[in-house]
């Protein structure tokens, strides 16, 4: 007796191996991610530590260099999570106080809050695409931290910036 050959047994093969390698990068992408996560926090709390308001000379201060350093190995795609409860659970890992319901870069954005930790965000804040929070201010070789606070319900429209020092009410747009 002859075997049938069945004509639908290589299709089948091929399906199941590219799910089986579908599967295998999406294992590979959320370890990956984890492990990214983990360095990111790790360098920045032992790099950085809680950052404090104050002036720092770049000439004579650690906390510049340490700074700069933090930011070349900092690698997390941050513009991939924008608009999501992601990015808030990031900088909440980096010390950042934020409210619920907040949304950050919806739109996207190549912006980032560079010192999280001096940032503290009210409920249903909501910042758009390439709107800024920076409490750094660098003038004359020197450069100076103050903290931000934004009010409930702030909003930041696209291409705007809150600077250090500086913060926003309730219910405030910008």
């Amino acid at each position: 007796m002859q075997a049938r050959a069945d004509p639908t047994l290589g299709a089948w093969m091929i399906v199941k191996h590219i799910n089986l390698i579908v599967s295998f990068c999406l294992l590979y992408q959320c370890i990956a991610l984890g492990i990214a996560v983990g360095l990111g926090v790790s360098y920045k709390w032992a790099l950085m530590g809680q950052r404090k308001e104050g002036s720092w000379n770049w000439d004579s201060s650690k906390y510049n260099r340490n700074w700069k350093f933090y930011t070349a190995v900092t690698f997390i795609d941050l513009g991939a999570i924008g608009g999501s409860a992601y990015i808030v659970w990031w900088y909440r890992l980096l010390g950042c106080k934020i409210g619920k319901d907040v949304c950050l870069w919806p739109a996207g954005s190549d912006l980032s809050l560079t010192e999280p930790d001096l940032v503290t965000m009210g409920e249903g804040v909501c910042l758009n695409k390439k709107s800024g929070v920076v409490c750094h201010l660098n003038s004359r070789g020197g450069f100076t931290l103050t903290a931000i606070k934004m009010g409930d319900r702030a909003s930041c429209r696209a291409l705007t910036k809150v600077t250090g020092g500086s913060g926003m009410g309730d219910d405030s747009l910008l």
